[in-house]
């Protein structure tokens, strides 16, 4: 039963992860075939927004069907996303069909989240979620090789249907393997908490995606004033869309982590390979092969985790990844060679492996059972808007010009390293969590 869960875990999150990576080779014969010159950009910001606005129903759509059926509903929707983004003769049913197969993804990702604290104790728990968290690092490579074949050989459309025989193999290992039971909950759905929660979203993510200076500050004032009325109106809730009583400070610290790795994460996953493809003149392979140390020893850091949890208290094991975040910054920082980007690409992937597990076991063991759906959500959520964000910071960063390229992004790395050392080593929050 646990291979068989494992492995659907692993499939459904490697058609999220391989999504972006392969169909970005694409986009110029996608453009040249439906006669797109423009917005091909579309293509992957509305799979993005479909994400955004999906992923905080996805507590809601568990407690009223069940985790089974909430993964299987994912899956469906992201196959027949899928299947329509292939068979698009114009530009218009492909951004349609990319966002129906982004709501699919939304579903899919944060269930992938929820599964492993429904299904697995601690600590094996640590290594299914550091097995599912490498899967986006080997994506990376995959995908460039899988797309370039594809591309080679047949047609764009093919890149949408390779996910099709995956979605059908993963439906039946969840109809087969997924046999622990949740509870579902009849309870009215918060419309007002609802509305007010996706009033904030659009204008933070316009703000994230406008180039207007005046306009972004302007929109992430009416976003926190709008965040406010949220938090208050949740509060007096009986059975709010997002349980803000529950997000202690321990919570809060956790999430804040988070986002700012994913932001970090993004610095790594666009900015390494561009550096190394275009500065260095590596292959899109030869690039891929460079820093899949970082999905390799993601994976080794729930092993590595295990141990430290033995050994030392929380606050220590988040200080160690800091520090190994700042030695392979400094690495690259010193000497860019391809040599020492794939050593340091050692302690990224110990760094980003322990602290993005440590961080979705934390959220999963604070949260109640009744609860556990709203609080992933809202945590999948954040990294999402980390990661969007992170695309768009470490860009202005990588071309600021204070250092050349990749120094650049690395010296901010090693900035926030040590000021989250410096934050766990003050902080007087207790981030032992006590197991629910």
């Amino acid at each position: 039963m646990k291979k068989g869960l494992i492995s659907a875990l692993i499939i459904i999150m490697f058609m999220s992860a391989i999504e972006t990576s392969i169909i970005s080779l694409a986009t110029p014969a996608i453009g040249k075939d439906l006669g797109v010159q423009q917005s091909l950009a579309h293509i992957f910001t509305v799979y993005m927004l479909a994400i955004v606005i999906t992923t905080p129903l996805v507590g809601e759509i568990m407690k009223r069907i069940g985790a089974k059926w909430a993964m299987i509903t994912g899956v469906i929707i992201f196959i027949i996303g899928s299947m329509l983004s292939g068979a698009s003769f114009t530009f218009l049913m492909l951004i349609i069909s990319r966002f129906i197969q982004g709501i699919g993804a939304g579903i899919m990702m944060t269930m992938g989240n929820i599964i492993p604290k429904i299904a697995f104790p601690i600590p094996y728990r640590y290594k299914v979620m550091g097995m599912v968290g490498s899967v986006w690092g080997i994506s990376s490579i995959v995908g460039p090789l899988l797309g370039g074949f594809i591309l080679t050989y047949l047609n764009w459309s093919f890149l949408f249907h390779i996910n099709v025989p995956l979605a059908f193999l993963a439906i039946f290992l969840v109809l087969r393997y997924f046999q622990f039971e949740t509870e579902t909950e009849k309870v009215n759905l918060d419309i007002k908490g609802l509305l007010l929660f996706y009033v904030f979203l659009a204008f933070i993510m316009f703000a994230l995606l406008n180039k207007g200076t005046v306009i972004n500050a302007l929109s992430f004032i009416i976003a926190i004033a709008v965040l406010v009325m949220f938090i208050r109106f949740e509060k007096a809730q009986a059975h709010p869309f997002i349980p803000v009583r529950s997000f202690t400070k321990r919570i809060g610290l956790v999430m804040t982590t988070d986002l700012i790795y994913a932001l970090i994460l993004m610095g790594t996953n666009i900015f390494l390979p561009i550096y190394l493809q275009v500065e260095k003149g590596l292959s899109p392979l030869m690039s891929g092969l460079t820093t899949f140390p970082i999905s390799i020893f993601w994976l080794t850091s729930t092993f590595v985790l295990k141990h430290l949890e033995s050994k030392l208290s929380v606050k220590r094991v988040y200080q160690i990844s800091f520090v190994s975040m700042f030695i392979a910054s400094l690495i690259i920082w010193i000497k860019d060679a391809s040599i020492m980007v794939s050593l340091a690409s050692i302690f990224l992937g110990l760094s980003f492996g322990i602290v993005f597990t440590k961080n979705i076991v934390t959220i999963q063991e604070s949260a109640s059972p009744r609860e556990l759906g709203s609080m992933m959500s809202t945590y999948s959520l954040l990294k999402f808007i980390g990661s969007t964000t992170g695309s768009v910071v470490m860009s202005a960063v990588y071309y600021s010009g204070v250092f050349k390229g990749i120094d650049n992004n690395m010296m901010v790395m090693m900035i926030i390293a040590l000021l989250l050392i410096a934050l766990y080593q003050f902080s007087k929050i207790n981030i032992e969590v006590v197991k629910q």
